[in-house]
């Protein structure tokens, strides 16, 4: 038997339970100092573990170190096992707190990750309690937030309530005036006003019936008579009468030939043969171009309104362009329609026309843009005086793909003094650039420093045989201008002349 070769069965038990609580084997002691001891350590060990764990979880719950508790919980465990492991050997081999126990193994796989737990379940308490934190500091700003907001609500309410009790009381006083006011009207203006509704009544009634009577004299719907709108009626001093009767005048007079030029459009566009012929042509009433229509700084045509051929069109012929494909330069012929042109006005006795522009019929200019209204067209002054016409005058106004390019045109200024200019060759092919085509028998004007030319078109040669042309594009082709003697050394050779034909 095991027991028979020991001395002392007991001693053998209590040498096993010394050398399983790390005494030495040769010291045997009494059985009951054995006892103490192993139950010592045990408290003693049991104690530390719980102070180390009060401690640990007072940092934990801290509420001055939450933030860097839940800082560090958010960090990753990197840790390996074999890091785990050479860490739990080397607690097991140093110094310190750890006492050497002699014949002790490594840590195994098991205690690791029993570590690994541990400090995981660590990371996730830190983590709650500060996030718990966090929230708790989140839920008291909204709350400051909600207060700030209230307050402000109660502000602009209190705002709103009392613009709105301002309004009311505006708009009953507002009511009380109104209301006064229908009571002196009801009672001491109604006999006036009935009088004078009569008085106009009538007026108008014998405007319509005279109009009337014009209108079935006249010899052409197409005639505009403009002195019926001079002198301009005033109220003051022509009395209501007179005055409603001439705007009345005036404003018939003016849908009159506005009828009678859509019915002749209308009947052109029921008559044309295609659609590009209906919309390449109308008859339109005219009106002169002004700075209102002057383009915005950075387009060409900008200064040069009047210095220019270019016309304000209607929407129709930028269609008759997409559709027929026209090439640039777009040109338009504006042309007098005998019978339904008024007279042609008289050219006053001055320097800037040309003697043969009052038998001139037709001209041909370039667009300016085609927002005009329908029926009606722009264009510049120097046209108005080249064709001899008048506002509201009727043209027919008509696009053009047939105009041959020029190739050399000779212009007579009326003064010396754009000769006299150092530069006036360069001048004259850059101002020249305004203007799409030129009309033989015309003049046309410059700018140049503030200062405005004129030049009459006295030849126009077109290519490529240099043919003699009524009229001829400028734009985009190869053409030769030159000066002949200004019209002011022109004039005493004429009264030479005069003189010795008189002796």
């Amino acid at each position: 038997m095991v027991g028979t070769n020991l001395p002392n069965p007991e001693m053998d038990t209590v040498s096993l339970l010394v050398t399983a609580c790390g005494k030495r084997v040769g010291d045997q002691k009494p059985p009951i100092y054995v006892a103490h001891s192993l139950h010592s350590d045990l408290t003693s060990t049991i104690v530390s573990n719980t102070v180390s764990m009060i401690r640990r979880l007072s940092d934990i719950f801290s509420p001055y170190s939450l933030q860097r508790m839940s800082a560090r919980a958010s960090r990753p465990i990197l840790a390996s096992d074999d890091a785990l492991k050479d860490r739990a050997g080397g607690d097991a081999t140093s110094g310190g707190t750890a006492r050497a126990v002699a014949g002790r193994a490594p840590c195994s796989a098991a205690a690791v990750r029993g570590r690994r737990r541990r400090e995981r379940t660590e990371a996730s308490i830190v983590g709650r309690a500060g996030g718990f934190y966090l929230c708790k500091l989140q839920i008291a700003k909204r709350k400051r937030c909600t207060r700030a907001r209230q307050k402000n609500r109660g502000k602009l309410e209190g705002r709103r309530e009392r613009r709105t009790q301002m309004r009311s009381c505006i708009h009953f006083h507002c009511e009380l005036h109104i209301n006064a006011m229908k009571r002196l009207l009801s009672t001491q203006l109604r006999p006036l006003a009935a009088a004078l509704f009569l008085l106009a009544t009538a007026a108008l009634s014998s405007t319509a019936a005279a109009s009337s009577t014009s209108a079935a004299t006249a010899s052409s719907p197409f005639q505009y008579d403009p002195t019926s709108q001079y002198p301009t009626p005033s109220l003051l001093r022509d009395g209501l009468g007179p005055f409603l009767s001439t705007r009345w005048a005036h404003a018939q007079s003016i849908a009159l030939l506005e009828q009678a030029v859509e019915d002749h459009n209308a009947e052109h566009v029921a008559t044309s043969s295609n659609t590009i012929d209906a919309i390449s042509y109308r008859r339109c009433i005219v009106l002169p171009l002004d700075e209102r229509f002057d383009p915005p700084v950075g387009v060409f045509s900008h200064g040069h309104v009047d210095t220019g051929d270019k016309m304000s069109l209607p929407r129709n012929f930028w269609d008759a362009i997409a559709q027929s494909k026209a090439e640039v330069p777009w040109l338009f012929e504006v042309a007098r329609v005998d019978g339904v042109t008024s007279p042609r006005v008289p050219l006053p006795a001055d320097e800037h026309h040309h003697p043969s522009a009052a038998k001139l019929g037709k001209a041909v200019g370039g667009a300016l843009d085609f927002r005009c209204p329908a029926n009606y067209a722009f264009l510049p002054r120097w046209m108005f005086a080249a064709l001899g016409l008048r506002p509201r005058d009727v043209v027919d106004v008509r696009l053009v793909t047939n105009t041959p390019p020029g190739s050399a045109v000779r212009l007579r200024p009326h003064t010396t003094a754009f000769v006299n200019i150092g530069n006036h060759q360069a001048v004259l092919e850059t101002e020249l650039k305004h203007y799409s085509a030129l009309t033989l028998g015309s003049t046309i004007p410059f700018d140049y420093r503030g200062e405005r030319y004129y030049f009459d078109v006295v030849d126009l040669r077109s290519a490529p045989r240099g043919e003699r042309a009524a009229t001829a594009k400028v734009q985009d082709c190869d053409i030769a201008a030159e000066f002949v003697r200004a019209r002011d050394q022109l004039k005493p050779k004429k009264k030479r002349k005069r003189t010795e034909e008189e002796d």
